[in-house]
């Protein structure tokens, strides 16, 4: 089953949310999984503290613009939303989702027996 939403019958608009949420959250992924470093063009010597590099942005990051409570919580909800949309609309049960496990127990001595 492809996870193409347009199978489903949804339409995804990718100027609107939930799909626009999606976009950016892909571009957080991505800054964070191929980040480049920031590059800034210095033509003299320049001898500074942490303090001062981290009030002047030098050491801000492309993914720290997605950082924000509000874009987590809009992020979680409208992935949230989107997938119980998805859900319904397919037909699938929640546990048709979840992959399936199993455990064994094996019993190789009982305690009293290890005690003698």
């Amino acid at each position: 089953m492809s996870p193409d939403p347009k199978h489903l019958g949804i339409a995804p608009d990718k100027t609107r949310r939930p799909f626009l949420t999606l976009d950016r959250l892909k571009a957080f992924r991505d800054a964070i999984a191929h980040g480049k470093p920031k590059e800034v063009p210095i033509d003299t010597e320049l001898v500074t503290t942490q303090e001062e590099l981290e009030m002047d942005n030098f050491l801000e990051s492309e993914w720290d613009a997605f950082i924000t409570r509000d874009f987590m919580n809009e992020a979680y909800g409208d992935a949230e939303n989107l997938w119980r949309q998805m859900l319904k609309v397919s037909g699938l049960n929640i546990m048709d989702t979840i992959t399936q496990g199993g455990r064994q127990v094996t019993l190789i001595a009982n305690v009293g027996e290890l005690a003698e």
